[in-house]
């Protein structure tokens, strides 16, 4: 399968997304919420990044669709996980262009993550749940996705996601 955003192949992805996850993990944190939400979220907007999205620079780019206003949110809120960041992964939010998130899958993941991190609510633990939080705090009602897009996403996602948990090539 033909892979974009800097990444060789999906299995980077969810190690990626793992150990972003683990090394972002709040007190109290149901991590497999969390990390079922970002997968979804990458599945829902690059297809795990075997879609490659050609629009303007003006919206989302990179393997999870960041746009520049979910940069400007980070910057504004995310204060603690900016400073956080720049120690772990040596990422410089105030100096990032927006462009750099479309060749490191890194850094758009954990571009991502800190924009579910300064949601106030916490994540959800369920199917439904989810796909609210997803809709309301990322793609917003006025995004296209919509409900049974983002099950079919999360249902083929999860799917290869358990199967290289299993040790399964995918």
């Amino acid at each position: 399968m033909k892979t974009y955003y800097g990444i060789t192949r999906i299995s980077q992805l969810f190690e990626m997304i793992e150990d972003v996850c683990e090394a972002m993990k709040s007190e109290n944190e149901n991590i497999e919420a969390t990390k079922e939400l970002m997968i979804c979220t990458a599945a829902q907007e690059t297809k795990l990044g075997t879609l490659m999205d050609k629009s303007d620079y003006r919206y989302g780019t990179g393997i999870m669709q960041i746009d520049p206003i979910g940069i400007t949110d980070i910057l504004r809120r995310g204060n603690k996980w900016i400073e956080f960041c720049k120690r772990k992964y040596d990422i410089h939010f105030d100096k990032l262009q927006h462009r750099e998130l479309e060749t490191s899958a890194l850094l758009c993941v954990i571009a991502s993550r800190i924009r579910y991190k300064v949601v106030p609510q916490p994540i959800p633990n369920t199917t439904e749940g989810l796909w609210e939080y997803y809709k309301r705090y990322y793609n917003s009602y006025l995004g296209a996705a919509t409900k049974e897009e983002y099950m079919k996403n999360r249902e083929w996602a999860l799917g290869l996601y358990k199967k290289w948990k299993a040790g399964e090539n995918i």
